[in-house]
């Protein structure tokens, strides 16, 4: 008996459905970066220093009454110390007084009575912290992650000859079919492997490269051709001891996996794990800042 196998990849009704996924994410991913493009630009125009305009200031003679008039209070009949309720009125008088011209006072400090320092970032409202933590929850529940799925053929070709004579010779070829999966680990990602850019917007993930994490092949699939004489007298089929299929078989495992261990299928699962990793965690990030761009390289 005599086995020769050889294997291809092939484009199945699955790869064309993983090629049509992967070009909308790559559309979905540009269209994604042009509209953070053209936030930045707004926010670097809104950055840009204006002239300050004048602050408007308190009218002198409100300014002298009120003082006056707290001062008054505060010191009292005779000099003599204010007694509690002279201080309730005094604190009365300073809050109508707070009131009164809380407008000046507030275009006098540039519209915040709260000191620059002590009030809220309004640019930023985020760390880099956030980001991390809404990526490695992700990551972890996704853990082995399934980026691409290549199909295979493999023809294997087995012939006998009666007597080993070659004019006695039969052959038929079967077809079998398997499918190779590959995955990204997620789940060792950690803090070290994210890093964020204030200045550029982005928040770079550094991932795996792709790996073949499983091979299934299809009996069930399997097709036979005719068996092929050197006679023109067809006389018997090919029978397969269990000792011959059982060489058959590691010989189609064989060929299958030296098919998906070709560097074009890995270089495949690489593109499309970059652009499918970005959009997963893309939401993510936007969520903490829309201002900011996922990107994705591998180690």
């Amino acid at each position: 008996m005599e086995i020769k196998t050889s294997g291809k990849a092939v484009k199945g009704e699955k790869h064309s459905k993983q090629e049509a996924a992967l070009k909308e994410k790559k559309k979905r991913s540009s269209e994604r970066k042009a509209t953070i493009e053209s936030n930045r630009k707004k926010a670097a125009e809104k950055a840009k220093p204006k002239k300050p305009a004048a602050k408007p200031k308190i009218p002198d003679g409100a300014k002298t009454a009120g003082m006056a008039l707290l001062g008054g209070l505060a010191k009292g009949k005779k000099g003599k110390k204010p007694k509690l309720g002279m201080l309730l009125v005094i604190v009365v008088v300073a809050i109508i007084a707070f009131m009164f011209f809380r407008p000046q006072l507030m275009a006098l400090f540039g519209g915040s009575l709260i000191p620059d320092s002590l009030a809220p970032d309004e640019v930023m409202g985020y760390n880099s912290i956030d980001f991390q933590e809404a990526i490695l929850g992700e990551a972890r529940e996704r853990s082995a992650l399934i980026v691409w799925e290549q199909d295979v053929q493999v023809d294997s070709e087995i012939s006998n000859a009666f007597a080993n004579l070659s004019f006695l010779k039969k052959t038929k070829m079967i077809h079998t079919f398997g499918t190779g999966k590959y995955t990204v680990e997620l789940g060792g990602i950690d803090n070290d492997h994210i890093k964020v850019d204030d200045d550029a917007k982005t928040v770079t993930i550094t991932v795996p490269h792709s790996v073949l994490d499983s091979v299934s092949i299809f009996p069930e699939q399997t097709t036979f051709e005719d068996t092929e004489h050197t006679l023109p007298i067809k006389i018997g089929d090919i029978k397969l001891t269990q000792e011959q299929q059982n060489e058959l078989d590691k010989s189609i495992d064989t060929t299958i996996r030296e098919e998906l261990n070709k560097p074009e299928h890995f270089a495949k699962a690489d593109e499309v794990a970059i652009v499918t990793i970005q959009e997963i965690f893309q939401p993510l990030v936007t969520a903490v800042s829309d201002q900011f761009e996922v990107l994705v390289v591998q180690e």
